[in-house]
């Protein structure tokens, strides 16, 4: 293809040989440029289209698509000094009892923290699994189904967020959806249970056993909530980066996790890694354009897989020091067609996608 300006010179040399009046050489160098300069962008492996990015790029056999709202610019934000919360368990036993699901025969409800398990602040839920479900360690990206289940259930979280005395977070939730949408992707929608069982690849016999554990069948939410620090959500994501020794060494995201059932009665609760804040500082260092960041997702990719990233923003996340550090989080959606046909032990075609960038030092986090 013609560079811009070539194609601009040879306009003006056929206008200077008289066949095309002056006002229409005027009118078609315009056109004609502006026509150069859109094939030229549509070239580019990214590009953004008022506020929404679209491209994709191909990294070692790795396929990263661009489709993406451009996320808010930020230059700096301060550090913070946390102290993780320990709840007392009586005090949250108490509030939960008008929250919870009754309990059924055979039922062996534990209700368990930090003591038990390292970075929950507190975790209820039913031992033998009789409940298990999707949304126990839910990563990204933000999902939202506008039904009157959901709608109930969101508003028994929020009330028992403001019982437990925590008022910093996100609301509305980051995810406000059923159990059976939880798992759709870009690539896979889910309009029933059928449709769930196939996306999930499950055999006769493990849809059974869902069905036996009345995980199907049920109409049943999930709320995800993340809490923030002036404003800023902590990452619900965990991190694990490829150089060790460091402050971001496998550390765990910060959420609360709610499963409610039919009659909208919670049956699981758990809230991880909540902390407060008790100090402060302005941090001069220079967080790093989103744009230098989304390819190293590539590093916490397979290969042959292909991720459609749908929601980029800039998280904090706690490190083992208790300080908090800035990273680009990049959520959306992985197509592992390409991987089955390789390895017959992927009986997924799909699933939700998320990785997190140091946005200080550009190193891939992984989750």
């Amino acid at each position: 293809m013609n560079s811009v300006p070539s194609l601009i010179a040879s306009l003006v040399t056929f206008a200077e040989s008289g066949f095309i009046k002056m006002k229409k050489i005027v009118t078609f160098m315009f056109l004609a440029v502006m026509m150069a300069l859109f094939v030229e962008s549509c070239g580019a492996e990214m590009r953004i289209q008022g506020a929404h990015v679209y491209g994709e790029n191909e990294i070692d056999g790795r396929w990263i698509l661009y489709d993406f709202d451009v996320p808010k610019e930020v230059e700096t934000v301060k550090q913070y000094k946390t102290e993780f919360v320990k709840m007392n368990l009586s005090l949250v036993k108490s509030i939960l009892e008008k929250y919870v699901q009754k309990p059924r025969s055979m039922d062996a409800w534990d209700l368990i923290n930090s003591n038990q398990w390292n970075d929950t602040n507190f975790c209820y839920f039913e031992q033998n699994g009789r409940y298990t479900c999707e949304g126990s360690y839910y990563r990204g990206p933000r999902k939202n189904a506008d039904t009157e289940p959901v709608r109930l259930a969101s508003e028994k979280v929020y009330n028992l967020l403001e019982e437990l005395n925590i008022s910093d977070f996100e609301y509305p939730f980051y995810v406000e959806t059923s159990q059976c949408k939880l798992i759709e992707t870009v690539f896979e929608k889910i309009e029933s249970e059928d449709d769930y069982i196939r996306v999930k690849g499950d055999t006769d016999s493990m849809a059974a056993e869902y069905y036996d554990k009345e995980v199907l069948g049920k109409e049943r939410s999930i709320i995800v909530t993340r809490f923030l620090i002036d404003g800023i959500p902590l990452c619900i994501s965990d991190t694990s980066p490829h150089k060790r020794n460091s402050d971001l060494d496998d550390v765990t995201g910060s959420e609360g996790i709610f499963v409610l059932n039919e009659n909208n009665e919670m049956i699981r609760a758990q809230i991880r890694n909540y902390v407060r804040v008790v100090k402060s500082k302005e941090d001069d260092r220079r967080i790093l354009p989103w744009q230098e960041c989304i390819d190293v997702i590539a590093q916490g990719m397979l290969k042959d897989e292909k991720v459609m990233v749908t929601e980029v923003e800039l998280n904090l996340v706690v490190g083992t020091n208790g300080m908090t550090y800035p990273v680009w989080k990049f959520s959306g959606y992985s197509d592992l067609n390409e991987l089955r046909k390789k390895d017959t032990g992927i009986v997924i075609r799909s699933s939700d996608f998320s990785c997190c960038v140091d946005a200080y030092s550009g190193q891939c986090l992984y989750y």
